[in-house]
C-alpha cells in the first residue's frame, strides 16, 4: 500500500510540474519575449542535468548518436520555441490542452512509419484522451474551434514530441514493463506465491518484464528472476 501512494504522490507531482510548465511560460513572457523563455527553459534545463553528463556519455554507443540528435531536436529543442511562441497569442490552458494531443499522435506515427503494434487498451486509452481534449479545447474556447496559425505551432510541436517518443522507442536495446498487484483479497494468488518461494511484503506482489532487441525475455517477481512459464501462472 504505500508504495502505491509514493506512485500516486509522485503522478501528481509530476501532474502539477507538467501543468505548471504552460503558466510559468505565460508569466515569463510578460518580462521576457518568447525567444528567451525558450531559451532559458533549456539552459536551465541543461544545468540541472549537467551532474549525470559525465556517467551517461559513457553509455552512449555510436547507433545512439543519431536518435540523440533526433529527440534534441525534435523531443526538446524546436518545441520549446513554437511554444512560447504560441503562447504569445493563445492562453495557457488551452496550449496546454492540446499538448495532450501527443499520445495520438505517437499512436498514429508508431504504427505508420514505425511499425509498431499498439494493443487495443492502447487504441481506446489514447482515443478517450483525444476525445477529451476535444471536449475541454472547445469548452475553452467557448464552443468555437478557430485553427490559426498559433494553434497549429502547437500541434507541429506535438508531431515533434510523438516523433521523438518513437525515435527513442526504436532505438532501445530493452523494452520494460513493470506492475504491482495486490493480493490480499485474490487467496488463488497466495498458493502460487508460497510455491513460488517469494518474499511478499504488504500483501503486494511488484511484477517486470525485460525484452532485449533479439526478443530474448527476462521475468522478475519482487526482484526475484523467474522463468516466463511460472510468470504465466501469476
Amino acid at each position: 500500500m504505500e508504495k502505491s501512494l509514493k506512485n500516486y504522490f509522485a503522478l501528481l507531482f509530476l501532474a502539477t510540474v507538467w501543468g505548471s510548465s504552460f503558466i510559468l511560460m505565460k508569466k515569463g513572457l510578460i518580462v521576457f519575449s518568447d525567444v528567451e523563455v525558450a531559451a532559458l527553459r533549456l539552459f536551465i534545463a541543461f544545468l540541472s542535468l549537467v551532474p549525470f553528463l559525465f556517467k551517461a556519455f559513457k553509455k552512449v554507443k555510436e547507433k545512439h548518436i543519431l536518435p540523440i540528435v533526433i529527440m534534441a531536436l525534435f523531443g526538446n529543442g524546436i518545441p520549446a520555441f513554437l511554444f512560447t511562441k504560441a503562447q504569445t497569442q493563445l492562453d495557457s490552458s488551452l496550449v496546454g490542452i492540446l499538448n495532450s494531443l501527443v499520445p495520438l499522435f505517437t499512436l498514429l506515427l508508431g504504427m505508420y512509419f514505425f511499425k509498431s503494434k499498439p494493443s487495443k487498451e492502447n487504441i481506446t486509452g489514447v482515443l478517450l484522451g483525444f476525445s477529451g481534449a476535444v471536449l475541454l479545447t472547445m469548452y475553452s474556447m467557448g464552443g468555437e474551434v478557430e485553427v490559426n496559425s498559433y494553434v497549429l505551432l502547437v500541434i507541429l510541436a506535438t508531431v515533434m514530441y510523438a516523433i521523438s517518443i518513437n525515435v527513442i522507442k526504436k532505438g532501445k536495446d530493452f523494452s520494460e514493463i513493470s506492475a504491482t498487484f495486490t493480493i490480499k483479497d485474490f487467496p488463488q494468488f497466495n498458493e502460487i506465491v508460497n510455491d513460488l518461494d517469494l518474499n511478499v511484503e504488504n500483501d503486494e506482489i511488484f511484477i517486470r518484464r525485460k525484452i532485449n532487441s533479439q526478443g530474448k525475455s527476462t521475468a522478475f517477481i519482487n526482484g526475484v528472476k523467474i522463468n516466463i512459464s511460472k510468470l504465466k501462472l501469476i
